[in-house]
């Protein structure tokens, strides 16, 4: 049934949900700019926004989901630039299902060619930089870029026991403890 175009002048009631036209702050809010907001504030600064009470619900405020439970499955939030949404596809954060109870996260980039994932957290906590198969706390398939410092940047003590440093002259600093090896 087409009921056409209905200009409201108030708030509509859908049972215990609104949709609110009059700056109140029920249900969902759109304003003259078509800026929307789900929850009791008005959109300010983005064309989508969703508040609630993180401690009310395990799940309050903004949820995406996929029914589909099996590995290799995954939710993206997608990034793109060009207008009305038809612009090339720039970025991507994706919730990888790996296994059947352990999820990820990956993000991707566009090369100008194609989107690449090149940064994994596995379900375990291990981040991999240039692999989605992060082995240890932090996996880097690729070089890595250490800054340089005059000297050794401060005195080993206990609380920089496992710090890594490279100094100018290309000596790298380890702080053992109390001590440089």
């Amino acid at each position: 049934d087409n009921l056409g175009n209905h200009t409201a002048t108030a708030n509509l009631q859908l049972g215990s949900y609104w949709l609110s036209g009059d700056g109140g702050n029920e249900g969902i809010r759109i304003d003259s700019s078509g800026n929307a907001a789900v929850g009791s504030f008005s959109p300010a600064g983005g064309k989508f926004q969703v508040r609630g009470n993180a401690f009310a619900s395990a799940f309050d405020g903004l949820m995406i989901s996929n029914d589909t439970a099996s590995a290799g499955t995954s939710i993206n939030l997608n990034f793109s630039m060009g207008s009305n949404g038809s612009g090339q596809k720039t970025g991507q954060i994706a919730n990888v299902l790996t296994e059947s109870s352990k999820a990820g996260f990956g993000i991707s980039t566009y090369d100008g060619t194609s989107l690449n994932e090149v940064i994994r957290i596995n379900g375990g906590g291990n981040v991999g930089v240039g692999t989605t198969s992060p082995q240890d706390k932090l996996d880097v398939n690729g070089n890595i870029r250490v800054a340089k410092n005059s000297a050794q940047p401060y005195a080993c003590d206990a609380a920089h026991d496992g710090v890594m440093a490279l100094t100018s002259q290309y000596t790298t600093c380890v702080c053992k403890g109390g001590s440089t090896a």
